[in-house]
């Protein structure tokens, strides 16, 4: 299984830490050996990535910062125009950055 780790952990980009630490638990759960009766990891495995990175602060701001940085990449490579949505996470971003700048 691979891709976001948002979807891998069937949550939204804006979920909270409590979300995203119940959602993981739940999906851990369901993927477990003892459940699925398989042997194959790699779908546990990209559930421990993805809760890796985004129940750790910094790890997940960066992430955030990488698909931001690719969905404006994909816009520019295909010539779509920025939308509301776009301008918007680009000033999460910035505001993200500046905390950033601020606890450091």
């Amino acid at each position: 299984m691979s891709g976001d780790h948002y979807q891998q952990l069937g949550v939204h980009h804006t979920a909270s830490p409590e979300e995203i630490r119940r959602a993981y638990w739940q999906r851990a759960r369901q993927l477990h050996p003892d459940v699925t009766g398989s042997t194959d990891d790699r779908a546990i495995k990209a559930l421990n990535q993805a809760y890796a990175v985004l129940s750790n602060p910094a790890r997940r701001r960066a992430y955030d910062q990488q698909l931001a940085r690719q969905a404006a990449s994909k816009k520019e490579s295909t010539g779509e125009e920025k939308d509301w949505i776009d301008i918007f996470f680009a000033l999460i971003d910035r505001w993200l950055d500046h905390l950033g700048d601020l606890s450091s």
